[in-house]
C-alpha cells in the first residue's frame, strides 16, 4: 500500500480491515509509530508529531475516513467502521464526510439514536471513542450504547483483530472497559464498534445567566429546602437529563450560566416550544433543527471558522 499526500503529509488510506492489518505489521517490521488522524482536534498533535519522536522511530501517518461503512443489526444494534463521522465534518481533508454516510443521518432515518452525545457532531467513531469522550449528562452515557468494539492490536509482533465485548454481568474488571473506554489509541487501531441504540428523541430546555448568588443551584453547598429551595450541584446533575454550566468568579462579573434540557418525544417538543413562544407574546412556533452558529449563504462554516478566530485569539491573547 502506499502513501496518498493530504495537507502536505504522507498518509496511508485504508479502504477495508485487512489493509490496517498490513499497516500495523508493516509499522512493526520498520520499527515505526502508528499515529491515526480523526476529526480536527488531531491538527496540533500531528505538527508536534512531525517533528520526530523522542526516540527518533518514523512515524506512519494513517486516516480511516474511506472506513465509513454502517451495518444495521437486529435488536437496534448498529455496527459502525472507525473512520464514519458522527455528523458531516466540514473540514474532513479528504472530502469523504457528508450528511447522508454521518451516523446521526442515518440513525435518524431509522428512528434511533445514541444516548448522549454532548452536541459533538465532526468526531469520527473512532476518535470519539479513542479519546473517551461522553458528553453533558450523569444521566445518560455514550459509553453505555457501546456494546463492542474491533480493535487491531499487536500481539508478539503480529497484528491481530480482537473483538471486545460488553460482559453481560457487567463485571468492570473485564478487559472491555479498558481497551473499549479507556484505551486513548493504546491497544491498538480500533476499526469498528458495535451500538445498541435508543428510540429517537428530542430535547427541550432553557439557558439562563445569572449572578451566583441568583442561580437556580445552591453552587457551593447542600440541598436546600423550603421556601427558598435550591438543588446541590450533585442532586442538579444527578436530576437533570442534559446540562452544561460555565462559571465567571472574576471580579467584578460572578455570573453563572446554567443551561439544561430534558428528553422529549417529538409531540411533547413541538407542545413545548408553542407555550414557550406565546409566553413571550410570539406568534407560537414549532421546532426547528439546532443550529449552534448562524448560518451564512445556508452553512455553519463562515460563523464557525469566525468563532474559532475568536477563541484563537484569546487563547494566544498573553503572547
Amino acid at each position: 500500500m502506499d502513501p496518498q499526500k493530504v495537507n502536505g503529509l504522507d498518509y496511508f488510506l485504508p479502504t477495508k480491515i485487512d489493509d490496517v492489518l498490513w499497516l500495523v505489521n508493516d509499522a512493526v517490521a520498520k520499527s515505526e509509530i502508528i499515529c491515526v488522524r480523526g476529526a480536527a482536534h488531531s491538527f496540533p498533535l500531528i505538527n508536534t508529531l512531525e517533528k520526530g519522536s523522542t526516540g527518533r522511530r518514523p512515524y506512519k501517518y494513517v486516516m480511516l475516513s474511506n472506513l465509513y461503512g454502517i451495518k444495521f443489526l437486529e435488536n437496534d444494534l448498529v455496527k459502525v467502521d472507525a473512520g464514519c463521522h458522527l455528523g458531516p465534518d466540514p473540514w474532513d481533508p479528504l472530502g469523504v464526510s457528508n450528511k447522508e454516510n454521518s451516523l446521526l443521518f442515518q440513525l435518524n432515518n431509522k428512528g434511533l439514536a445514541l444516548p448522549d452525545l454532548g452536541g459533538i457532531t465532526h468526531q469520527t467513531i473512532g476518535g470519539f471513542l479513542s479519546t473517551a469522550s461522553s458528553g453533558g449528562s450523569t444521566k445518560f452515557s455514550f459509553e453505555d450504547a457501546l456494546m463492542s468494539v474491533d480493535i487491531v492490536t499487536c500481539e508478539g509482533g503480529v497484528a491481530t483483530l480482537k473483538t471486545f465485548s460488553r460482559p453481560a454481568d457487567g463485571n468492570e474488571d473485564d478487559p472491555f472497559y479498558g481497551a473499549a473506554i479507556a484505551t486513548m489509541g493504546l491497544f491498538g487501531v480500533i476499526v469498528s464498534a458495535t451500538f445498541k441504540c435508543v428510540p429517537k428523541f428530542y430535547i427541550t430546555g432553557d439557558e439562563a445567566t445569572t449572578y451566583e448568588a441568583d442561580c437556580e443551584i445552591n453552587l457551593f453547598g447542600n440541598d436546600i429546602t423550603g421556601k427558598d429551595a435550591k438543588p446541590s450541584l450533585e442532586t442538579f446533575f444527578k436530576t437533570t437529563d442534559y446540562t452544561r454550566l460555565m462559571w465567571w468568579p472574576q471580579e467584578g462579573v460572578h455570573k453563572m450560566v446554567v443551561w439544561k434540557a430534558s428528553q422529549a418525544t417529538e409531540l411533547q417538543a413541538n407542545a413545548w416550544a408553542k407555550n414557550a413562544y406565546e409566553k413571550r407574546g410570539e406568534e407560537p412556533k414549532l421546532l426547528k433543527p439546532y443550529e449552534e452558529v448562524p448560518y451564512v449563504f445556508n452553512s455553519p462554516a463562515l460563523a464557525t471558522m469566525g468563532a474559532d478566530f475568536l477563541f484563537t485569539a484569546i487563547g494566544r491573547w498573553p503572547d
